[in-house]
C-alpha cells in the first residue's frame, strides 16, 4: 500500500487530481484510514494508467466514469475506439483547415507589411517654427546630439526674420532656404528640395514624387513636406504616407493619400524635402559660419527673401508700417511675433551655451544672450493682439535698436574668434 503522495509521484498524477477522481467515483483509494489518510494499492497502477491512456485517446472523464470500460469485451472496445478515431480525424481535418487559413493570412500580412514601413525613431519637436521642429527630429534620428538652441544657432534660424508688407502669417514659410540648407549641411544633415506641387500637378508628377519619397524612406532616411506647415514624413502604408502632427491636433493632417492628397483639400502648395546624414564640420567652423550668417541676413537680405517680404533689421520697419496700415490685429501679427520671438529666445540660449564653449569670450556671449532674450520676450509680448498699437510700435522700435547693437557685438566677437 502507498500513501497518496507516493502514488502521485509514481504515476505522475497530482494529488489534487487523485482526490478529484475519488470524488467523482472514477478511482477510489484502496483504503481510507480514520485519520483520513488515503492509501493506494499496486494493482491500481493499471487502473490509473488505463485512465491516462483513455484521456490521451480523447475520452472525457465523464465518458470514462459512466462507461465501465474495464468490463467491455474486445468488440465493444474496438467500436468505441473507432468512433473516437473518427472524431479525432474530423478534428484533425478542421485543425488542418484552420492551420492552412492561418498560414495564408500570415503570408498575406507579411506581404502587406512589405508595402508598409515606418521610421519609428523619427519624431517632430512641437516648435512654433515647424521647420526647426522637423530639423530637430531629423537630428535626433541621426543621433547628432545637438540641443534645440544649438540647432537654431548653427543653422542661422535663430537670427532669421521674414515679414510680409501686410503682415501675412506666411512670413515664417516664404523665404529662400539656400543659406539655411548650406548651414544645415555643416551640422551633418543634407536637405534637398525635391520640388513644388500644386492642385494642377499631374498624375505622373505625383506618382514620381511619391516613388522618390518611398525610395528615400526605404533607405532609412527621413522626408518632409511643407504645405501650410512643415511636417516629417515618417513612413507609409498601403493607402498613403504617414506624416507627423507637431502640435497633437487635427491640423496639419497625419496622413496623405496616394495620388489625391485629399487630406490637404484644395490648398495644395506643397514642397517636398529629403534628408541624408553627412559628415559634420568641426564645431569652431560651424559656429563661425553661423555667426557670419547672422550678419549676412542684414547685409545681403536679397539672398534670403524677395518683396513683398523683408528680412533683417528692415523687417522691423515693415512690421511697424503694417501695424500702422491696420494689419496688426490678425493672425499675421500673432504668428510672426510668436515664431520669430521663439527664434530669438533660442538665440539667447545659443549664446549662453557658447559662453561655455569659449570661456575667454564668456562676457561677450553672455551680453549677446541678454540682448536676444530681451528681443525674444518683447516679440512674444507684441504677439498679444490686445496690446494697443502705439505701445506695440514702441516695442518694435526698441527691438530693432537692441538687435542693431547685438549685430555689432557679433561682429566684434567674430574678430576675436
Amino acid at each position: 500500500m502507498m500513501k497518496i503522495g507516493d502514488f502521485s509521484q509514481l504515476t505522475g498524477v497530482p494529488v489534487k487530481t487523485l482526490r478529484y477522481y475519488a470524488e467523482i467515483g472514477l478511482l477510489h483509494p484502496a483504503c481510507i484510514e480514520d485519520n483520513n489518510y488515503r492509501y493506494y494499492g499496486l494493482e491500481q497502477l493499471l487502473e490509473i494508467n488505463h485512465i491516462i491512456e483513455l484521456k490521451d485517446c480523447g475520452f472525457t472523464l465523464n465518458e470514462i466514469t459512466n462507461k465501465d470500460i474495464n468490463t467491455m469485451n474486445t468488440s465493444d472496445l474496438l467500436c468505441l475506439y473507432q468512433k473516437k478515431l473518427s472524431v479525432a480525424e474530423k478534428e484533425r481535418h478542421f485543425a488542418n483547415m484552420k492551420i492552412a487559413n492561418l498560414k495564408r493570412r500570415i503570408s498575406e500580412l507579411k506581404e502587406k507589411e512589405k508595402e508598409n514601413m515606418i521610421l519609428y525613431n523619427l519624431h517632430q519637436a512641437p516648435d512654433h517654427s515647424t521647420l526647426m521642429g522637423t530639423i530637430k527630429g531629423v537630428a535626433d534620428f541621426y543621433s547628432l546630439n545637438l540641443s534645440p538652441e544649438m540647432l537654431y544657432g548653427l543653422t542661422g534660424q535663430a537670427f532669421m526674420i521674414n515679414i510680409h508688407e501686410e503682415l501675412c502669417p506666411s512670413g515664417p514659410y516664404c523665404y529662400n532656404l539656400t543659406a539655411f540648407i548650406e548651414l544645415l549641411k555643416n551640422v551633418g544633415i543634407e536637405m534637398k528640395n525635391c520640388g513644388f506641387f500644386t492642385k494642377s500637378s499631374t498624375t505622373k508628377e505625383r506618382e514620381q514624387i511619391e516613388k522618390t519619397i518611398k525610395e528615400h524612406l526605404d533607405s532609412n532616411n527621413p522626408c518632409a513636406l511643407l504645405n501650410m506647415e512643415y511636417q516629417l514624413i515618417t513612413g507609409y502604408d498601403d493607402t498613403g504616407f504617414i506624416t507627423t502632427q507637431p502640435w497633437s491636433t487635427d491640423f496639419p493632417p497625419g496622413h496623405l493619400t496616394y495620388g489625391t492628397w485629399e487630406e490637404i483639400g484644395n490648398e495644395i502648395h506643397m514642397s517636398i524635402f529629403t534628408f541624408n546624414s553627412v559628415q559634420q564640420k568641426p564645431i569652431d567652423e560651424m559656429i563661425k559660419v553661423a555667426l557670419y550668417s547672422a550678419l549676412e541676413i542684414n547685409t545681403n537680405p536679397d539672398q534670403y527673401t524677395t518683396k513683398p517680404y523683408f528680412t533683417g533689421l528692415e523687417a522691423y520697419d515693415v512690421f511697424i508700417k503694417a501695424i500702422e496700415d491696420g494689419h496688426g490685429s490678425g493672425q499675421g501679427n500673432r504668428w510672426n511675433a510668436t515664431v520669430w520671438g521663439e527664434c530669438r529666445n533660442m538665440a539667447s540660449t545659443f549664446f549662453k551655451q557658447l559662453s561655455d564653449v569659449y570661456p575667454n569670450l564668456s562676457n561677450d556671449f553672455l551680453s549677446l544672450s541678454h540682448d536676444y532674450k530681451l528681443i525674444g520676450e518683447s516679440l512674444l509680448k507684441i504677439s498679444e493682439s490686445n496690446l494697443p498699437i502705439v505701445p506695440r510700435i514702441d516695442v518694435l522700435k526698441e527691438i530693432k535698436s537692441i538687435e542693431s547693437v547685438a549685430i555689432d557685438k557679433i561682429k566684434t566677437v567674430l574678430n576675436k574668434l
